[in-house]
């Protein structure tokens, strides 16, 4: 079934049928049980709305689907967390009382002396006999629509989202029932995955301020080590003939920038570094203007096999890709440039 502005369209199997023939029909169920849930959610939420917003409160209009709705009501501003929050919670609490849903038929003249206009919160009814939804005083309308037995029948309501979409009328979206529960379930693992990406910042920023303080030590002892000349091969770092190249794992951009740089200050020494920087692979070239090194060469090279592109002058030169599998490569393209 589907509608089509004002048009109720069936879905036949088995071809048209012809005048006058019978066809026997079959009520989507649980598509029924979402739709009803919803609707008796969207009069749930406009009470609970009053009740924390203020008298004021009065449904601009709504939509009821069988995986999702929305209710549009009056108001003056944006609605906070603590308000959407309050709003849900007191909707919850009239499903936990398990109120009474009742279904009454009334002359338009008695149901407006008995109710009052509020009654038209969907708009006026152009029919003489008001068919009037009661959830136990907590919210009366006038209703034609589909609707629970009791409110412990909807199980639950989460407010998906608000927004303030015209002045005075503010949107919320929501879900009810099993699709409540499923969007309840998928917010808790989206919590649970977003705490585990916040350890895991917190680790990696409290590795890097380590490495950082562990450079700091380092530097002023390899530099001398380096710029003497000496050779030798330890803990990720080769250096030759004032040539340094390091790829160590525990050393990162704050290590590369300022040791390469000091290298340098040295005509004729030079330094090349390889590190990861989470998913990408960066390359940082420092040459001293003696040293017979081109930085920019090494670091658009050692780039290329990355996938990726470097730039700079023949001093200073950086660059990087995103293929990770390729770094073992890198680095022994990397080291033959630098050691010949």
């Amino acid at each position: 079934m589907d509608k089509h502005a004002d048009i109720i369209v069936h879905k036949l199997a088995g071809g048209a049928p012809r005048e006058g023939e019978t066809v026997s029909c079959v009520v989507d169920a649980t598509r029924r049980t979402n739709i009803t849930k919803n609707h008796s959610s969207t009069h749930i939420l406009n009470a609970s709305s009053r009740e924390v917003l203020g008298s004021w409160v009065w449904q601009h209009s709504a939509f009821k689907e069988d995986d999702h709705a929305r209710l549009d009501i009056t108001h003056h501003s944006s609605l906070s967390d603590s308000q959407v929050r309050q709003i849900e919670d007191t909707a919850n609490g009239m499903i936990r009382e398990n109120l009474p849903v009742s279904i009454k038929y009334f002359d338009r003249g008695t149901a407006e002396q008995k109710y009052g206009f509020r009654i038209y919160q969907g708009g006026v009814v152009p029919v003489k006999s008001v068919r009037i939804v009661s959830i136990k005083d907590r919210d009366v309308e006038a209703c034609g629509g589909t609707h629970v037995k009791k409110t412990g029948d909807i199980e639950l309501v989460k407010i998906t989202k608000t927004k303030r979409i015209q002045d005075g009328v503010v949107r919320l979206e929501f879900v009810s029932g099993q699709t409540a529960f499923d969007y309840q379930r998928r917010q808790a693992l989206d919590a649970e995955k977003k705490a585990d990406e916040n350890k895991q910042r917190e680790e990696l920023q409290r590795r890097r301020e380590e490495n950082k303080e562990r450079a700091r030590k380092e530097i002023p002892v390899l530099l001398a080590r380096v710029l003497s000349g000496e050779s030798f091969e330890s803990d990720g770092i080769t250096s030759r003939d004032k040539r340094c190249f390091v790829a160590s794992k525990d050393r990162g951009e704050y290590f590369h920038l300022n040791f390469g740089k000091k290298v340098a200050t040295n005509d004729g020494a030079a330094f090349c570094g390889i590190y990861q920087a989470e998913k990408t692979v960066r390359v940082m070239v420092y040459s001293g203007s003696q040293s017979g090194i081109d930085a920019s060469i090494i670091a658009r090279e050692v780039s290329a096999i990355l996938g990726g592109s470097g730039g700079g002058d023949a001093g200073f030169a950086q660059g990087g890709g995103r293929d990770t599998s390729k770094i073992d490569e890198a680095i022994a393209k990397a080291r033959s440039m630098v050691f010949g």
